[in-house]
């Protein structure tokens, strides 16, 4: 029990830092949203000759002579914007798993509080999946949309360009995996009060 309460008193110390490094990143990235908001808004033509589509496994780096700057700007402003709604999420994460690392710092692996958590997790990590597959379908189909990706691939060992998005649904595996255990910590909760109560 010792060996548990020393290791989860390690885990939560490397998840506070990790929980702060993103609070901080979180709200710097909002600054740069608000600054290319303001940006875009003063100047629509702001003077950007080059950019990176990513594609998943397939980065383009991009140059144009005489690109549509509005668009460009778009597309970068809705990546921006994607992936500052992912980082608050991260943080209530952090702190759910802050919570689970409580009890087991005081050696009460059988908390109340555990299987709550536990299953308060998985929904977490259901959720951000979720909004992450819906962020990388917009940005997606936006720069497909947007950007003549024939023109861009044009090349004579290039016959023909397919685009399929694809999602990732590991994080479900691991979620069923979180809500499994908290049934076992709830077992284990039910255990303990009944021996609370016979002594």
């Amino acid at each position: 029990m010792n060996k548990l309460s020393s290791i989860a008193k390690k885990l939560d110390a490397v998840v506070k830092i990790i929980y702060w490094l993103v609070l901080i990143v979180s709200v710097l990235s909002l600054g740069m949203t608000c600054w290319s908001i303001y940006a875009q808004h003063s100047d629509p033509n702001l003077n950007v000759t080059g950019m990176a589509a990513d594609f998943g496994y397939l980065t383009l780096n991009l140059r144009f002579d005489e690109p549509d700057m509005a668009a460009v700007n778009r597309y970068q402003f809705l990546v921006m914007a994607l992936a500052v709604i992912h980082l608050p999420l991260y943080c209530v994460m952090l702190r759910r798993v802050r919570d689970i690392l409580k009890p087991l710092k005081e050696q009460q692996p059988f908390h109340q509080t555990m299987a709550k958590n536990l299953k308060k997790l998985a929904v977490l990590i259901i959720l951000v999946m979720v909004i992450s597959i819906a962020s990388e379908f917009v940005a997606f189909h936006y720069a497909v949309s947007t950007f003549d990706l024939p023109t861009l691939l044009r090349s004579e060992y290039v016959t023909g360009v397919k685009t399929e998005f694809v999602a990732d649904l590991t994080p479900l595996i691991f979620s069923a995996a979180l809500w499994l255990l908290s049934y076992i910590f709830q077992y284990g909760e039910e255990l303990q009060t009944l021996s609370d109560e016979t002594l």
